[in-house]
């Protein structure tokens, strides 16, 4: 890419990872296609146990444990100088850590609760509406789940939106399968 850059007199850092992208992709693809199997052991499955419990990241602690800024953040909120200063820099680790925990737990009891619907959808009865919005949503997490694994970085502030969408579902799944039980006839002896 710096090679790229200077030859091409290419301005900016953006510009020229987008100059070599046409590279790297071609690459990429050559290395999927002919070692599908180390593909598989070095690159998706560590992204998978990763997707369900994603690293903090820059939540683990307060501007990465620096005590100051750089200059375009003092212009832009209009600080007196650099430097800042926390209570605690690893306050909000504590208090987000049980976010991974919570989205880890929403994506078992989805996936395994919208299995369970679709192989038994005669015993639970779903509305119609339901069973589509249920689809939607396994469809959505599928997408997100392969779009994680594949091409994006997986950290925890990225499964923000994700885990909101995952948590009501895995909810509603609840509801249907507390509800269907309570709703059974009781059985005579």
């Amino acid at each position: 890419m710096y090679q790229l850059q200077q030859q091409k007199k290419i301005d900016g850092y953006f510009r020229a990872w987008h100059a070599v992208a046409p590279v790297f992709t071609q690459f990429s693809n050559a290395l999927m296609l002919q070692h599908p199997f180390a593909f598989m052991r070095y690159y998706v499955l560590p992204n998978s146990k990763e997707f369900f419990m994603p690293q903090m990241e820059c939540f683990s602690s307060y501007n990465e444990n620096k005590n100051t800024v750089d200059s375009v953040v003092v212009k832009w909120f209009n600080y007196k100088s650099d430097q800042v200063t926390s209570v605690n820099n690893t306050i909000q680790a504590g208090m987000l850590g049980p976010m991974r925990w919570l989205w880890f737990l929403s994506n078992i009891i989805f996936c395994g609760g919208l299995l369970v619907v679709l192989i038994q959808a005669k015993r639970y009865k779903p509305a119609p509406e339901l069973l589509r919005t249920l689809l939607l949503a396994g469809a959505f997490w599928g997408v997100h789940f392969c779009f994680s694994i594949y091409a994006s970085s997986i950290v925890l502030r990225y499964q923000y939106f994700p885990m909101v969408l995952c948590v009501t579902f895995s909810l509603i799944l609840i509801n249907i399968f507390t509800t269907q039980y309570r709703n059974k006839p009781a059985s005579t002896m």
